[in-house]
C-alpha cells in the first residue's frame, strides 16, 4: 500500500541511518553516487505529492541509503585525512591545541593535540597540571603507530600516530572561534562548580554536569560501581532533561511565546552538548531532545521512532565511526529496550496493581 508522507519521510530517515551504518564499509567518497542519490530523493518525493507507493517507497529508501553511505565515506576522508601520518620512529616537535580532556592512567598522560602537521596523541609521564581540552602544548620526542589495544578508539578520534614525549609544555595559548568560546565557557562552569565545596565533591559535581570524571579519585568511583549509580557519573539523557526543566520556569518570566521557549531550550541543549564533552550518550540524548522539542514547536505528536533514528543520523553524520564505539551501542540499546519494554512492564504493573491492590 502507499505510505503517507510521514511514512516516506521516516523510510528516508531509515535508509539514511542505515547508509551511514555501513558507510565505513563504503570504498569512496564520489561525488556522482551522492548527487545522483540527493537527485532521485528529491524527485520522487516531488512526484509522490504526499503519498507514495510501494515502487516509490523503494526507491526513496534506497536513494537516502546510498546517500548516508556516500555522506559518512566522505566525513571519514575527512576525519582521517586530518591525522599524522609519518614513518615510525623519527622524532618530532609539534605545537597545537589539545582536543579532549587529558587522561591519566598508571603514571602516563594522554592526550589528542590538533598540531600544524596533523592530529596526534602525545603520552608523557609528564602530568601535565593545568593543561586541559583548549589548551595550547608543546611536545618533543619520538613517534610511532597507535599500539593495538587503544588503536581502534585513537581511529574514531582520526589520530593514526603517538608522540612520546619527556614532558608537556603549557604555551599559554587559547583556541579561538567557536570552540574557543565553548573553551571559555567550560572554564567557567568547572571554577563555579568548584567554589565552596571540598575538591572530593567539586570533582563529583563536575563529573555530574560536566562529564569531567578523570579527577574523581579511584575510591569514589569503586563506591558508585558498587552501588550501581556509576552511571550517575556520565551525562546522558538525564542531563538534558534536567536542563530543558531547569530552563522552562526561567523562561517563563521572560513573557516569550511558547515556541520562542522551545526554540531557546533547543538551542541551550545544543550548546550543552560540547560543554559536556560531546560523548556518544550526551550527543545522542541532545539529538532526541531537540527532535522531541522540534514536534511539540510544530504541535506534532513526538515519534519515538522517528528521534531514535534522528539520533542515529545526527551522530553517525558526525562521526560514522562512532557506531563501533562500545558506548554508543550501549547507549542506544538502551533506549531501544526502554521502548521496546516500557508498554508492556507498565500494563503488567498496573494490571497487577488493580489486581491485588483493592483486594479484601
Amino acid at each position: 500500500g502507499a505510505l503517507s508522507a510521514g511514512g516516506w519521510r521516516l523510510a528516508a530517515l531509515g535508509g539514511l541511518a542505515a547508509g551511514l551504518l555501513v558507510s565505513p564499509l563504503w570504498p569512496s567518497a564520489s561525488a556522482l553516487p551522492h548527487a545522483s542519490a540527493l537527485l532521485v530523493l528529491v524527485t520522487v518525493a516531488g512526484l509522490s505529492r504526499g503519498r507514495a507507493g510501494a515502487g516509490a517507497t523503494a526507491a526513496i529508501i534506497v536513494s537516502a541509503l546510498i546517500l548516508g553511505m556516500t555522506m559518512g565515506a566522505a566525513r571519514l576522508d575527512a576525519i582521517s585525512g586530518g591525522a599524522l601520518e609519518v614513518v615510525p620512529g623519527s622524532r618530532a616537535s609539534v605545537k597545537g591545541f589539545v582536543l579532549s580532556q587529558p587522561s591519566h592512567s598508571r603514571g602516563m598522560t594522554r592526550l589528542v593535540v590538533q598540531s600544524d602537521a596533523g592530529r596526534l596523541m602525545v603520552e608523557s609521564p609528564d602530568p601535565a597540571d593545568g593543561v586541559e581540552t583548549g589548551s595550547g602544548i608543546s611536545a618533543a620526542g619520538k613517534l610511532t603507530t597507535a599500539p593495538d589495544w587503544m588503536a581502534g578508539r585513537l581511529r574514531r578520534q582520526g589520530v593514526a600516530m603517538v608522540l612520546h614525549a619527556a614532558r608537556i609544555d603549557p604555551t599559554g595559548a587559547s583556541r579561538g572561534g567557536p570552540a574557543g568560546l565553548v573553551d571559555r565557557m567550560r572554564r567557567r562552569g568547572e571554577e563555579a562548580l568548584g567554589r565552596g565545596m571540598p575538591e572530593r565533591e567539586a570533582a563529583l559535581a563536575r563529573g555530574f554536569v560536566l562529564g569531567q570524571d578523570d579527577s574523581i579519585d579511584e575510591a569514589t568511583t569503586e563506591d558508585f560501581q558498587r552501588s550501581g549509580l556509576a552511571h550517575l557519573l556520565a551525562v546522558s539523557g538525564q542531563n538534558v532533561v534536567l536542563l530543558g526543566l531547569l530552563m522552562v520556569p526561567l523562561l517563563a518570566l521572560t513573557g516569550l511565546g511558547v515556541r520562542a521557549r522551545l526554540l531557546a531550550i533547543g538551542l541551550v541543549i545544543a550548546l550543552y552538548v560540547p560543554l559536556a564533552g560531546g560523548g556518544a550518550s550526551i550527543q545522542r540524548a541532545g539529538a532526541m531532545g531537540i527532535a522531541g522539542l522540534l514536534a511539540a514547536a510544530a504541535s506534532r505528536p513526538a515519534s519515538r521512532l522517528y528521534g531514535l533514528l534522528l539520533a542515529v543520523v545526527a551522530t553517525l553524520a558526525f562521526n560514522p565511526l562512532a557506531s563501533t564505539d562500545i558506548g554508543w551501542q550501549l547507549s542506544f540499546a538502551a533506549v531501544i529496550g526502554i521502548y521496546l519494554l516500557a508498554g508492556p512492564l507498565s500494563r503488567r504493573l498496573r494490571g497487577s496493581s488493580g489486581a491485588d491492590g483493592w483486594r479484601g
